[in-house]
């Protein structure tokens, strides 16, 4: 959990700096880093095919976490380099149904899982490894849009075409 907020702070940061240092406006920046993970273990997009069928075994008829650090960042207006930096950490378990080494397989060639965390996507042809889900599906998806808005309202920042 500390990993994905810092990651996350950090991209913030970073962002601001190169927006100091090319003296770009003042302008909010939202960041946010997803990671899925299972006893503790982080698991990154697969490095090849036969990596991205031991993860998703490794998800078989288990229960793990997507975790999302959303983190919003704007200049403080009394300094032009300190970042007033709030953030969400939203968390959603998912479980997976058992699967076989020749779905998973099946599941590489569809192209889908090769530049997703954990090696699956809930919004394709992943989804039908998803047994159930507690938590938000968006943060699953890629970003947790309730936990983005919420932090749009508290900074009093518009998120409807005709606000």
């Amino acid at each position: 959990m500390d990993f994905v907020i810092k990651n996350t702070q950090q991209k913030c940061l970073a962002a601001h700096a190169i927006r100091q240092q090319k003296e770009l406006p003042h302008k909010p920046i939202l960041t946010a880093d997803t990671i899925v993970a299972l006893d503790g273990k982080i698991f990154g997009k697969p490095e090849n095919k036969d990596h991205a069928i031991a993860m998703l075994l490794e998800f078989s008829g288990r229960r793990h976490s997507v975790m999302t650090c959303v983190c919003f960042g704007e200049t403080d207006p009394r300094s032009d380099t300190e970042v007033k930096i709030m953030f969400d950490l939203v968390r959603t378990e998912i479980q997976f149904a058992n699967l076989t080494a020749n779905q998973c397989a099946k599941y590489w060639d569809t192209n889908e899982p090769k530049d997703k965390a954990g090696a699956y996507g809930i919004q394709g042809y992943g989804g039908l490894f998803v047994e159930s889900l507690e938590g938000s599906y968006s943060n699953v998806v890629g970003l947790p849009i309730v936990e983005t808005c919420k932090i749009f309202k508290e900074k009093n920042i518009g998120y409807w075409l005709n606000q």
